[in-house]
């Protein structure tokens, strides 16, 4: 989350080491940092929003990096593991139902 300098640099870097590569930010002219050769899914969104994580991927993200300006990112990073940790017992309370 976050597609300033340092945030743009390292989804560029992920995403030549082949990295599935997802970068949220809140404006879209934010994406200019990304190498044209960006691979990866940019999408305008804020990463403390629930809908806008999801539509990130947050479910099926091995990891999850907020680089943000200010104090958002201790809140936004721990939102973000909360959220995953609730899909996830939620999908395997799903399976044992299923069974």
């Amino acid at each position: 989350m976050g597609c300033g300098r340092v945030g743009g640099k390292l989804a560029g870097l992920l995403d030549i080491e082949r990295h599935n590569v997802t970068i949220l930010d809140i404006d879209d002219y934010s994406f200019r940092r990304l190498p044209p050769e960006f691979g990866g899914t940019a999408l305008v969104g804020n990463g403390t929003d629930e809908d806008a994580l999801k539509k990130a991927g947050i479910e099926k993200a091995d990891a999850f990096i907020a680089l943000t300006q200010g104090d958002t990112f201790s809140p936004t990073t721990i939102f973000a593991q909360m959220l995953k940790e609730r899909l996830l017992k939620a999908k395997l309370e799903g399976k044992k139902k299923a069974k």
